[in-house]
């Protein structure tokens, strides 16, 4: 049900050159009940009207009365410019939560597609995984393959989540993908080897062809990125033969 709330700013973090991650605090005894992938609407102040943007949720659901949202800096973008001069404490309105990107219960292999801040409703929905039985089925861990498209290695972050995820189960792995990068030089040297140089369809071909990963129908796909990036991956995947009820999208 999409209600309206009223948060203020406890945290701001820069996590690479232009991308931002926001905490924010509910009023005292609130939560926002959601299911890991949706977003939340943010009223924007302009004069007498509101503009409104569309963020996903970056964490899995908590009872503490925060969330947090990813934001890339635009310069001259309403809604960027507007949280980057949020200052501590400062109130925000937001409404939700919406939005049907969220994980199927079909026990089967899952291979997450995301580009940039895509990556958001991604690792809300990965850490719910981890704190449930998701990632098993049948008593075996279901394969979980993550492919994450950015720029450069200094655009990448959360790499310690991702290499605890990695160790907590064995059925996890993810694969840096870099559009204009090929050495890498801010990824630490013990995890270079799950970068890879080219956009993800191109990564997912090098996978496929020296791992057991296989793209097929036994998998489900999730998408999310912008709208050019998730229409290229959804042309791949069809052309791979996936049937289009195996994949699920967000694009903005």
């Amino acid at each position: 049900m999409i209600q309206t709330y009223k948060a203020h700013l406890i945290e701001k973090q820069q996590m690479s050159p232009d991308v931002f991650m926001f905490r924010f605090q509910l009023p005292e005894g609130q939560n926002v009940e959601f299911v890991p992938g949706q977003y939340l609407i943010l009223f924007v102040p302009q004069g007498q009207t509101k503009a409104r943007r569309l963020f996903s949720i970056n964490t899995p659901p908590k009872k503490d009365g925060t969330f947090e949202l990813l934001v890339k800096i635009i310069p001259g973008g309403v809604a960027s410019e507007y949280v980057s001069r949020l200052t501590k404490e400062e109130e925000v309105l937001f409404q939700g939560p919406a939005g049907m990107f969220q994980l199927r219960p079909r026990q089967k292999n899952i291979v997450f597609m995301a580009t940039g801040t895509g990556l958001a409703p991604i690792r809300s929905i990965l850490l719910s995984m981890a704190n449930s039985q998701w990632l098993i089925a049948n008593g075996q861990q279901i394969r979980t393959d993550l492919f994450w498209g950015l720029r450069t290695s200094q655009d990448a972050y959360y790499l310690d989540e991702f290499e605890t995820l990695k160790k907590q189960f064995s059925g996890f792995s993810y694969n840096l993908c870099f559009s204009r990068d090929e050495q890498f030089e801010k990824i630490p040297q013990e995890q270079k080897s799950v970068c890879i140089t080219g956009r993800i369809p191109d990564a997912m071909e090098k996978i496929a062809n020296n791992t057991n990963l296989k793209i097929d129908n036994a998998s489900d796909y999730y998408l999310c990125g912008g709208r050019d990036a998730v229409e290229t991956f959804r042309h791949y995947l069809y052309g791979r033969g996936i049937e289009k009820e195996n994949v699920f999208f967000e694009k903005f």
